[in-house]
């Protein structure tokens, strides 16, 4: 039923960027379909880059990408890490997209626990020096 509804949302998707190829949200919707259905990372990538073309500063296309690149999903820590510095790396001072470091790191953090069974490590990551400051830099 899951993939059946997103497959659905899918081709809703697909027809709303038809309709409308100049609004970027239909892209970033493509992202959280692509997470779900597992997706080829290409595809995911492509409709980033859409959604950049025509929203370079727009949120959701964004930290859609960051969820896709983490490690729970078909990523790795540090794609997600590499995605998060590039983005924030390049976005005009004040932007918004520098808190994509703050949710790499929170994402990471979560891993930890959840995914690793490792509450110690999870309970020590926000004392790190290196965390600590590349939070505050972005």
């Amino acid at each position: 039923m899951f993939l059946r509804r997103l497959e659905s949302a899918r081709k809703d998707v697909e027809h709303a960027i038809l309709l409308n190829p100049s609004d970027p949200v239909p892209h970033s919707e493509m992202l959280t379909i692509a997470r779900g259905m597992q997706l080829e990372k290409g595809l995911v990538l492509e409709h980033l880059e859409h959604a950049r073309r025509l929203s370079p500063e727009l949120w959701e296309p964004h930290v859609r990408t960051l969820f896709f690149l983490c490690e729970k999903w078909q990523g790795s820590h540090e794609e997600m890490f590499e995605f998060a510095r590039s983005t924030s790396n390049s976005a005009v001072d004040g932007s918004g997209l520098h808190a994509l470091i703050a949710c790499a790191h929170i994402e990471r953090w979560l891993y930890f626990d959840a995914f690793e069974g490792n509450r110690a490590e999870a309970d020590q990551y926000w004392q790190q020096p290196n965390v600590k400051n590349e939070i505050i830099d972005a």
